[in-house]
């Protein structure tokens, strides 16, 4: 399809999301101690990402900072 690139595109960044948190899930419950903080570090990014982009729980996010500021780059 001519579109599959655009979707590829998008589809990508959730697939190495989830791979990255079960993989240092994966490896904090094989007793690694940096996976343990990578994972906690991991959580807290997605569930700040998932607040701020898709809930609007978090108000001036870093998207709204960075794009207001990408207002006067033009």
């Amino acid at each position: 399809p001519r579109a599959a690139h655009w979707l590829l595109a998008e589809l990508m960044p959730i697939v190495a999301c989830i791979a990255a948190f079960i993989t240092t899930g994966y490896l904090w419950y094989r007793g690694n101690i940096s996976a343990k903080l990578f994972t906690i570090a991991w959580s807290v990014l997605i569930i700040a990402a998932v607040a701020t982009l898709v809930l609007g729980l978090i108000p001036g996010g870093l998207l709204e900072l960075f794009g207001s500021a990408a207002q006067f780059i033009r």
